[in-house]
Parts: C-alpha cells; sequence; structure tokens
C-alpha cells in the first residue's frame, strides 16, 4: 500500500522559508544607491553595480527610486550624498525645478555629483545658470576627482580643435582610461594619427562601434557625441564617405534624445530648428562637396544658412 512520505516536503518547504526570509533581508536592505550609481565608470572597481538608469528606464522604477531616497534623505539631510542622490531621481524624473532647489542643498555642502549635474543641468537646458558658473561648477567637480567630470573637461578642451588642447585631453583620457568612453575618445584622437592608413582608420571605427556595442546600455547623448567627434575628425583627415555616415548617425541620435525629453529647451517647445544641428548641417555640406555631390552640399549649405540667420549669436 502506498504510504505518503510527508517528510520527503521537508527539504521543499524549508527552501520556501529561507527563500522568503531572504527576500524580506534584501528588501529591508534595499538601497536608494542602487537605484543611482548606476554608472558603468564605477564597474572596475564595484563589479556588481546596478545597470540601472532612472533616465531611461520606467516611471515605476524612477518612482520607487524617488521614494526611497527622500526617505534616506529626510533620515540624515546632511548627508551631501543623500542629498544629491534625492536630487538626482526628481531630475531623472523631469521634476527640474524642485531637483534644482534640492540640488543646491547639497551644492552648499560642496558635493561634486551637484557640481556636475548642476553643469549638465544647464547643458540638458533642465533649467538655466549663467554659463560662466556653470563651468565653474564643472571644474569644481573635476578638482574632485569626479571622473565623468574629468571626461566632460577633456572632451570639452577636444572641440576647442587645437593640437595643444588635444594633447590635454589625451592626457585625462589616459588617467581615466578605465571607462570605456575615455579609451573610445582616444581611439578617436588616433584617427587624426593614423590618417595616412586607410586600413588602421578602419579598424579604429570597428574597435570604437565595439566598444559601443560592448557596453550597452549607453547614454544617447554620449553616443551622439562620439559620432559628432568621428565626423568632424574624419572630414578634416579627408575621409568624406566616412563622415557623412558618421553624420548622419550623429543626427539620428540627437533626434532620438530630442524625443525622449530629456533634453528641453526652447528649439524643442518651438517649430525652429536648434542651432546644434547647424554644425552637423555645415559638417555634411562640406563632405557632400569633397565627394563631389553638389546638390546635396548645396542643400546643407542652405540649411545651415537658414538657421544661423535665425541665430545670429552662434
Amino acid at each position: 500500500m502506498f504510504k505518503r512520505n510527508y517528510l520527503g516536503f521537508f527539504p521543499i518547504l524549508l527552501i520556501l522559508v529561507l527563500f522568503f526570509v531572504n527576500f524580506d533581508k534584501i528588501r529591508k536592505r534595499e538601497k536608494c544607491s542602487f537605484y543611482t550609481s548606476h554608472a558603468k565608470i564605477y564597474k572596475k572597481f564595484y563589479p556588481n553595480i546596478s545597470k540601472i538608469n532612472l533616465f531611461y528606464d520606467s516611471a515605476v522604477i524612477r518612482k520607487k527610486a524617488i521614494k526611497l531616497c527622500r526617505k534616506e534623505y529626510l533620515e540624515d539631510k546632511n548627508n551631501p550624498k543623500k542629498i544629491f542622490f534625492y536630487a538626482y531621481t526628481l531630475l531623472a524624473d523631469k521634476q527640474y525645478e524642485y531637483g534644482k532647489k534640492i540640488l543646491e542643498i547639497s551644492l552648499k555642502k560642496n558635493y561634486h555629483g551637484a557640481y556636475l549635474y548642476s553643469y549638465l543641468g544647464n547643458e540638458n537646458g533642465w533649467f538655466n545658470i549663467k554659463q560662466n558658473l556653470a563651468d565653474s561648477y564643472l571644474e569644481k567637480a573635476v578638482k574632485q576627482h569626479n571622473l565623468f567630470a574629468k571626461f566632460l573637461f577633456a572632451q570639452n578642451l577636444m572641440l576647442e580643435g587645437e593640437k595643444n588642447k588635444d594633447e590635454i585631453a589625451k592626457k585625462i583620457f589616459l588617467e581615466i582610461n578605465d571607462y570605456f568612453i575615455a579609451r573610445i575618445y582616444l581611439k578617436i584622437l588616433q584617427l587624426d594619427r593614423d590618417k595616412f592608413d586607410y586600413k588602421k582608420i578602419l579598424q579604429l571605427l570597428n574597435s570604437i562601434d565595439q566598444e559601443i556595442s560592448n557596453n550597452k546600455p549607453i547614454d544617447d547623448g554620449i553616443i551622439a557625441n562620439i559620432y559628432d567627434e568621428i565626423a568632424f575628425t574624419l572630414n578634416e583627415i579627408g575621409l568624406s564617405t566616412l563622415s557623412i555616415k558618421y553624420s548622419d548617425k550623429a543626427i539620428k541620435m540627437a533626434r532620438k534624445i530630442y524625443k525622449s525629453g530629456h533634453v528641453t529647451n526652447k528649439f524643442i517647445k518651438s517649430s525652429v530648428e536648434d542651432p546644434i544641428f547647424g554644425y552637423n548641417y555645415q559638417n555634411l555640406a562640406f563632405s557632400y562637396n569633397d565627394v563631389g555631390d553638389f546638390l546635396k552640399a548645396e542643400e546643407y549649405y542652405n540649411r545651415v544658412l537658414s538657421i544661423y540667420e535665425k541665430h545670429s549669436s552662434y
């Protein structure tokens, strides 16, 4: 006769009990930093760092993060990191004015993250502060060894287009080359050095594309800037066909960012095209002219003129 062996269920019951006990402990240990410390820049130092990016993840996750970070902030209002993390969640949720107010509290405590995001807030049009003040905030974040601030500072040096500034930028990128985007920019600088070796150029471009693919998800703004810089560099060294390819990719990515709503300036809210596209169109005009497609070149020259007629300060 078949006998029920209740002891056979004991291991399963024990596993279930342990699971729910441990789940409750995990839930209680869940911290705000899990939702805010997503940056891959720190992957080498914290291998198990969260891949959550509140600026692109679901509203449900953002709301949960806001609730958790607000609670930690209220429990320790003198902790600059807790203050900043709460501000970060608000900015990710597009609560820009309130996020700025919380950021300002962290600024008073000289916190590098607050300096960085005050600069980024101004750059992205989340709120307005004087440009010289924003630039000083970036420099303060750099002095406190904020890695992303160092990257942005070096990137800005590259945009000035001067050889001596490129060398300074290279030194900074080498200093932070654990950060994959710094490695990408080192390869972009290398494009100019290998301009007479087409095979090496293609290898560098393939390597950059592979870095991007291996490190997804990446902020779309960073990818757009990478494509921009590649396009301008390729145009300068006479590889116009390749330059057109990367200019198109940069514009496509920039339009994607605008649709996401994480860049919010007066040009998005109107039918006027943002003058930042003028640089892309100018590069395309030069490149199409170089390859002999004069109709396309004329089209983009006209688009550049149309933008600059409306924005004479650019």
